[in-house]
């Protein structure tokens, strides 16, 4: 939007769609502009977001919100994922639709990268200096949810995580039967949950994903990042 001529007029919903395909981050603050952070918050802790907080708009200059920062967490992030795809966050037709707007997701290069073809992820990334993650719905024979949060990142080594961001997903979408029948998904499904706390290895996670157990991996470096994938059996 700082790009657009001043005057156009967009709708919430033409805000939303910025906000989520290209992270728009004017079209999020005025999101949050009409919304109000103490509703968006309230509204976290109601659908129980564990360790999602919402305390100011994004880039925020002024001196009184100095040392105000926003969280999100792999547990808070995975519950809304699981909820939109059983259609319970606002009704069946709003969850459809915020899975559509993820589908459109621009930025390919971490949880779709080595996924066949388009339409296979409804995902929405987050970037920052030291930060890169990537959260989504994975419509694998056996669809799943995976939430990667990495902050702290030494400066230049965010592509690098990207891209095993992108191989865990390979092994997850390999271990989950790959390529989806003709079988639509039911969001009656019941959902099974596995989590992985900073894996360093794409096979340690697939074998996580197709045993459906929680690991807790041997890191030779430390890296500050929390990984869920919670598989929809």
């Amino acid at each position: 939007l700082t790009l657009m001529h001043s005057g156009m007029e967009v709708t919430p919903i033409d805000l939303c769609w910025l906000m989520i395909t290209i992270s728009d981050n004017m079209a999020t603050n005025m999101l949050i502009d009409l919304l109000g952070v103490d509703n968006i918050q309230a509204n976290n802790e109601r659908l129980g977001l564990e360790g999602v907080k919402l305390s100011r708009k994004l880039f925020e200059k002024r001196p009184e919100f100095r040392g105000m920062r926003n969280y999100i967490s792999g547990n808070g992030i995975g519950k809304l994922l699981e909820m939109i795809y059983k259609g319970e966050v606002v009704s069946k037709e709003a969850s459809k639709e915020m899975i559509d707007m993820m589908l459109a997701q621009q930025c390919t290069n971490k949880i779709p990268l080595l996924l066949p073809g388009e339409g296979r992820a409804a995902h929405k990334t987050g970037e920052d200096g030291g930060i890169t993650h990537d959260t989504g719905i994975i419509f694998a024979k056996k669809p799943f949810v995976v939430c990667f949060c990495n902050w702290q990142l030494e400066e230049g080594s965010e592509g690098r995580m990207n891209v095993q961001i992108g191989q865990i997903t390979r092994e997850l979408w390999d271990a989950m039967g790959g390529e989806p029948s003709s079988r639509k998904w039911s969001p009656q499904e019941p959902v099974g949950r596995a989590l992985l706390r900073k894996m360093p290895m794409a096979s340690t996670a697939a074998m996580a994903m197709a045993e459906n157990k929680i690991i807790k991996s041997r890191l030779r470096k430390k890296i500050p990042s929390y990984w869920m994938v919670c598989p929809m059996e």
